[in-house]
């Protein structure tokens, strides 16, 4: 995590909320995604039909991998 922190994809603040660690990441189809746009800069979600897990790429649906994927520069991209 705290590569992601210091490459700017993941908020600090959202890791400051208090909540335990041992909280689950939501996880959606790539279709399903909410927009990645300046508000949702920093999400993560674990994404369950990416086509392949390539990092640093944008995420691409259609396939059955299961990946984590950050909203970053007005993209979903693959961490991992």
């Amino acid at each position: 995590m705290a590569l992601l922190l210091s490459m700017g994809l993941v908020r600090a603040d959202l890791f400051n909320s208090g909540a335990p660690a041992s909280q689950k990441m939501p996880s959606k189809a790539v279709a399903s995604l909410p927009p990645c746009n300046a508000a949702n800069a920093g999400l993560l979600y674990l994404v369950t039909d990416a086509l392949t897990a390539v990092t640093r790429i944008a995420v691409v649906g259609g396939g059955a991998v299961v990946i984590p994927v950050v909203c970053a520069a007005g993209s979903w991209v693959v961490v991992g």
